[in-house]
């Protein structure tokens, strides 16, 4: 047993460190999980604040605020989601395919960029490119080609939200969720794009019955975190906190951001607890759900 672990030394060496970042700062936390029960008092703490039961989730649910929340968060995982979801894989396939390394090097490079830009920066140039004084580019460029009479106010109106919101999430985030993509691509037998161009198939052809099949694991895997995640991505609460303005918050105002706006700023501890573990359970069933789909359509692909 000491000989084994002796050997293996390097890779625990490499585990422990973020087991033991999970335990301190995930799963030690968990303890305040039973202040969404309470009446927390700072001052009292955990053991010591009075016990309410379910009185926290009961005014959660009675108040409308919590349900345009809802609303908002499910409208704008749901628009938000197929586009983040294919266009990684849709570009990992195009980036496959292009034949010259320097150009794919650095077409991929330049993809990546975005993913290291702070959404802080990122929501500034969407507010400064979307302004209708002579600055903002976007109402320029579609007033002078005729797509619209006069400048639009977007992030002013309830109507363009959304929308905003899925295609900057696509532009800032594209290039890097397919490098995993790439990557599953790359580990394919080349063999197989061999006899298939042999067997007479063209590219298109040699995508969809080679490169997809080949990579169905991972893509399947992706499928499973992506919508347990989906309806509380970090992404949303970003552009929903740094894009949010009295004239948009009917479209803009989310769950994370409702939690904010009375757990934190209200000092209304428990109810904001009692949002967030409501919100983790949802994440729970989603991802248990699509588990169990693709468990009941391909036993040997589900995660667990």
């Amino acid at each position: 047993m000491l000989k084994r672990l002796k050997k293996e030394l390097p890779f625990h060496m490499m585990i422990w460190p973020g087991l033991l970042f999970l335990i301190i700062f995930v799963y030690i936390p968990m303890f305040g999980i039973i202040m969404a029960f309470q009446n927390f008092n700072p001052v009292k703490g955990y053991l010591n604040s009075e016990w309410v039961g379910l009185k926290n989730f009961e005014m959660m649910f009675t108040d409308r605020g919590f349900w345009l929340a809802i609303r908002n968060t499910v409208m704008m995982s749901l628009i938000k989601y197929l586009p983040m979801f294919l266009s990684p894989i849709i570009f990992a396939l195009m980036l496959n395919e292009i034949k010259f390394t320097w150009y794919k090097r650095t077409v991929q490079t330049v993809s990546y960029l975005p993913h290291f830009v702070s959404w802080v920066v990122v929501a500034s140039l969407i507010s400064f490119w979307l302004r209708t004084d002579s600055f903002g580019i976007i109402n320029k460029v579609l007033v002078t080609l005729g797509v619209i009479e006069k400048p639009i106010a977007f992030l002013a109106s309830t109507k363009y939200f959304w929308g905003i919101a899925a295609i900057s999430d696509v532009w800032k985030s594209v290039g890097w969720s397919s490098i995993i993509y790439l990557s599953a691509i790359s580990g394919v037998d080349p063999a197989l794009y061999e006899a298939a161009t042999i067997d007479g198939a063209g590219r298109m052809r040699r995508i969809l019955s080679v490169t997809l099949p080949s990579i169905k694991s991972t893509v399947i895997t992706l499928l499973i975190l992506s919508i347990g995640s989906m309806m509380f991505s970090g992404s949303n609460f970003d552009q929903s906190y740094l894009l949010n303005n009295p004239l948009n918050m009917p479209v803009s105002d989310i769950l994370p951001t409702y939690v904010l706006r009375y757990g934190l700023n209200q000092g209304r501890f428990s109810y904001g607890a009692a949002a967030g573990l409501l919100q983790s359970f949802v994440s729970l069933v989603f991802i248990m759900g699509t588990n169990a789909i693709v468990r009941a359509l391909d036993r040997e692909e589900a995660i667990f």
